[in-house]
């Protein structure tokens, strides 16, 4: 485990599903160097020379004062109009010591260095981000141009001079959803159990997208994270789950529930409620919390390791949570995972332990239907590092496009960064072990950039993906899965002690033979079954399914072209057909699960929102936990 890190950096680093690797930042990104032969999409300049490059060396540097330079902005990468008040930037600038912060607005009246509304960056010297911004709205239908302007400023509060860009903000609907309702458990009129369903419906011209639902009458944000997005339709009905808030002594509690609406627009509706009757009965916890690692086994060489978990109630066990804190969870915290409720709980997970030697305490605690919270169990186990690394570090990866060079570029503004952060924090320490990525264009060439590659029978473990365009020589299934079996049979028989895994392809264009791979993959997962068969396993990361379903969810969510693009991207943008940071993430995340390690241990909170929001990190979780 101690090298999972860098191979997730390489990979988001590398051609990922079609071709290149890009970031939400794609556009303006120029600090990537690398030295395959296809790079990443540079940034255009702008009328007034903007580039969003690295401060050039004329600019006389900031120990006299100057300000940042080169500003750049674009909305939705220079589109000509957009529907939805919700947009994003690409932004950049260069300072010699440091951009520190940047400032947006549709007012032109540059900010002092020190007014409210800064929006701080991490004082490296070249900035080339993607950022979400809000529009401000209209309450009548017409087109509507917007400016939007941006200042940057460095640690010594000099502040830039003002870029701007302007969209023409096109108003189709300020209708908000109607006809709202909800009920809680089908009107019933009392519940003994927290866990409640909710059943809503409402109507809307355009289709209803989200709903909110809370104990807090207080009307939401459209940017808070409560939202949950819904498959666009114009007329809403469905059910869903909802935790009431639980009491600690017995009795009977009126709870009420108030739901918002929003459209695809953005236009909002609500609230409307219904109460419920909550009648404590049990006010007794869960009773003999246990938590096992590695079934009580006294050290371990590897963080991957096996909780057993077990707890008794005579209500039902309902939800248990596991951390490496021992700060007891909210009730309503994000890490309890639900079970069917159970009066004897008795189940094992995977869980990931943070890196670096010395004694390794977990915490667990059990919920049960009431909302009752079990006291603390915990185990201990004694890590070690002189063989804690599954993974080992001679790790080799074989795509569809040329990767040698960018892992080994320390300026690049990228989420691979933000992973980097992750790992620092979650696992303690930041490795640098040998990384070879190499491409071949198809399946066969990849096979033979294998063979060619020095060192490849001390490899660790070796990951290779197929994507991008199907070419001659795999045009059918057939030639396609021989060479996958001889090359995964030649890696074994070369490196039997290698880690072997793989991707399922993104079928992207389900529609064109060239993009189509859903047939391709489905001969792979049963391939990959008669090797296992064999003693031959090959870790199987279903990229395929998982972005999929991402792209769904975000279509549902945006609308059929910005949810595609805010994962894939298009053809007519700078990412063209690559994916995204969200999309980066993901991915990154499938094979981390297809490993065996638990992707609800990762800390995210150091991805910044603005490059894959809160809301979207849980996304690709959400996603993950539910296969």
């Amino acid at each position: 485990m101690r090298g999972l890190f860098c191979a997730l950096l390489t990979l988001l680093l590398q051609a990922c599903g079609g071709g290149e690797f890009s970031t939400d930042t794609s556009k303006l990104e120029t600090t990537l160097q690398s030295t395959e032969t296809e790079s990443l999409p540079t940034a255009e300049p702008s009328e007034n020379g903007a580039d969003g490059d690295s401060a050039d060396s004329g600019s006389g540097g900031n120990a006299d004062g100057s300000a940042p330079n080169k500003i750049v902005l674009l909305i939705k990468d220079n589109s000509a109009q957009t529907t939805s008040t919700d947009v994003y930037l690409s932004i950049g600038a260069s300072d010699d010591t440091g951009v520190t912060a940047y400032y947006v607005s549709e007012n032109a009246t540059a900010p002092g260095p020190n007014a409210p509304g800064w929006i701080a960056l991490d004082g490296a010297k070249s900035v080339s981000e993607q950022v979400n911004y809000e529009l401000s709205g209209e309450t009548r239908f017409g087109e509507f141009e917007k400016t939007v302007y941006i200042w940057f400023k460095d640690a010594a509060g000099n502040v830039s001079e003002s870029a701007s860009d302007s969209i023409l903000l096109v108003v189709n609907d300020v209708t908000a959803p109607r006809n709202l309702s909800v009920s809680i458990d089908n009107d019933r009129a009392s519940t003994t159990s927290i866990d409640v369903t909710l059943s809503l419906s409402a109507s809307d011209d355009q289709g209803v997208s989200a709903y909110f639902a809370s104990e807090n009458s207080q009307t939401p944000g459209l940017g808070d994270d409560g939202w949950k997005s819904v498959t666009v339709r114009s007329n809403l009905a469905i059910d869903v789950p909802f935790s009431l808030g639980a009491e600690s002594s017995a009795g009977s509690y009126t709870k009420t529930v108030y739901v918002w609406f929003r459209d695809a627009s953005g236009n909002l509706a609500g609230p409307v409620s219904d109460s419920i009757t909550l009648t404590v009965l049990d006010t007794t916890p869960p009773r003999n919390p246990s938590i096992r690692i590695n079934n009580g086994s006294n050290s371990t060489d590897s963080v991957s390791v096996t909780l057993q978990l077990s707890a008794n109630d005579d209500q039902g066990v309902t939800a248990y949570y596991v951390s490496q804190s021992g700060s007891r969870p909210a009730l309503n915290a994000s890490g309890w995972t639900s079970v069917a409720a159970t009066t004897s709980l008795s189940r094992s997970r995977n869980f990931t332990l943070s890196s670096g030697d010395g004694v390794k305490t977990v915490y667990a605690w059990f919920r049960d239907r009431a909302g009752n919270i079990s006291s603390r169990a915990s185990d201990s186990i004694t890590l070690s590092s002189s063989t804690n690394s599954r993974l080992g570090s001679n790790w080799m990866f074989f795509g569809d496009s040329e990767t040698n060079g960018r892992a080994n570029e320390p300026s690049a503004k990228s989420q691979a960064i933000a992973f980097m952060n992750i790992w620092n924090q979650t696992f303690g320490e930041n490795q640098n072990p040998y990384i070879n990525g190499v491409g071949g264009r198809t399946l066969p060439g990849t096979y033979s950039k294998y063979r060619s590659t020095s060192g490849r029978g001390s490899a660790s473990w070796i990951h290779f993906q197929e994507s991008g365009y199907k070419f001659s020589d795999e045009d059918t299934e057939a030639e396609f899965i021989r060479a996958f079996e001889n090359m995964v049979r030649e890696i074994h028989q070369t490196t039997p002690n290698a880690i072997i895994s793989v991707e399922t392809a993104y079928s992207f264009e389900e529609t064109s033979f060239y993009r189509e791979w859903s047939g391709y993959n489905a001969a792979m997962r049963s391939k990959i079954a008669e090797l296992q068969s064999q003693g031959i396993t090959v870790y199987l990361a279903e990229v395929d399914r998982n972005i999929k379903e991402l792209v769904s969810r975000k279509r549902a969510q945006l609308g059929t072209l910005d949810g595609q693009r805010t994962v894939w991207g298009d053809r007519n943008n700078s990412i063209g057909n690559h994916y995204t940071g969200l999309g980066n993430l993901m991915l990154a995340l499938t094979i981390f699960d297809a490993l065996g390690y638990d992707v609800n241990s990762l800390d995210m909170s150091l991805i910044p929102d603005s490059q894959v929001d809160a809301a979207d990190k849980q996304l690709c979780l959400d996603i993950i936990n539910s296969y």
